[in-house]
């Protein structure tokens, strides 16, 4: 039996929680328990470098103090991160400002300054590498592959905006998920189609209203894309998100029937791969590449998930068997990308 989006959504992020918790996915840096990026009760350390004396006459003691009150916790993110980084050039070796510093750049989601700062303070106070700033960078990473969790099950079953989405992207790059972040092209561009159908419902302002959401939805598609480009990685194709003219021949009344409930299973229940198979054929005859990239995005998702089933398995064999049906669907997904006229496979 299918596990409806509302119980699968409310599962996922918590079995990758869990899983999170048992890997090792922070990279070289291990978790160390009671140091958390985002705790802002941590004991923050001193470092070997620091001189009280110094820190007193430069004054940067009562200004940090001052900023931090005035700034940091009024939500002032941007604010407090521009006194911060002025802070850290008059007194370099205070380890606390550092640490509010590459805070406020998170919550500013500017999540790859908020990583340097970290890198910084440890090249000017090393010997806090091993207790305080190694230990900080693997909480960020955890921290944000918690956030990706949540906003990508947020995406995948709950109705979001355009902002959402590009947060979603920003962690995803942080990550160097590049394959994730690209399958968020398709699903911009999906929500365009989505908004340009509803005007074709609606009329007057309604209608223009519809049809503005759809192009600023595009719009952000494109900015991906570009983002994409920019850091170098290959972005496929997207065809146009505006609704094709009306076919000649119109279509039976049980064909669309069919297409709708594949898609429902596919949107929402687990589905199987005959139906991942049949949805992609029906909008490949129908030459809606858009929607047919939209199926390899959900088939991505879905082995994403399997990915988390088999690291919280009960048992060995229980693994195995998850693993065989990601190797399956993954056979299935190349197969389907092949056939996408003019993809060169960077889906």
């Amino acid at each position: 039996m299918g596990v409806h989006a509302d119980n699968w959504g409310m599962m996922l992020p918590r079995m990758v929680v869990i899983s999170l918790l048992l890997s090792t996915g922070a990279g070289t840096q291990e978790l160390i328990p009671g140091i958390e990026f985002v705790n802002e009760r941590l004991r923050i350390p001193e470092s070997t470098r620091f001189d009280e004396g110094n820190y007193i006459e430069s004054g940067v003691g009562l200004s940090f103090g001052v900023d931090k009150r005035l700034t940091y916790f009024a939500g002032e993110y941007e604010e407090a991160a521009q006194r911060f980084e002025i802070s850290v050039r008059q007194f370099r070796y205070k380890a606390e400002i550092w640490v509010y510093l590459a805070r406020a750049y998170f919550y500013t989601k500017s999540f790859d300054v908020a990583r340097d700062a970290l890198e910084r303070a440890e090249v000017l106070m090393p010997d806090l590498a091993g207790t305080l700033w190694q230990p900080l960078l693997a909480s960020l990473q955890w921290e944000i592959r918690r956030r990706v969790v949540q906003q990508q099950a947020q995406i995948d079953f709950y109705s979001t905006g355009r902002e959402e989405v590009l947060t979603l992207f920003r962690l995803y790059l942080f990550l160097e998920d590049h394959s994730a972040a690209s399958d968020l092209l398709a699903v911009s561009h999906e929500r365009a189609r989505m908004m340009h159908e509803r005007a074709k419902m609606v009329s007057g302002a309604s209608r223009s209203a519809q049809a503005a959401e759809a192009d600023r939805w595009d719009q952000l598609g494109d900015r991906l894309a570009g983002e994409l480009r920019t850091a170098g990685i290959d972005v496929p194709p997207v065809s146009s998100s505006a609704p094709p003219p009306e076919p000649a021949v119109t279509e039976s009344v049980d064909e669309q029937e069919r297409i709708r409930i594949l898609q429902l299973r596919v949107d929402f229940y687990r589905a199987q791969q005959e139906d991942y198979l049949q949805l992609f054929q029906a909008y490949l005859d129908r030459a809606d590449i858009t929607r047919a990239r939209s199926v390899l995005a959900s088939l991505g998702r879905h082995i994403g998930d399997l990915d988390v089933l088999s690291s919280v398995a009960p048992t060995l064999s229980d693994q195995a068997d998850i693993e065989e049906k990601i190797e399956e669907f993954k056979v299935l997904r190349n197969d389907l990308r092949n056939q996408i006229p003019g993809d060169d496979g960077s889906l």
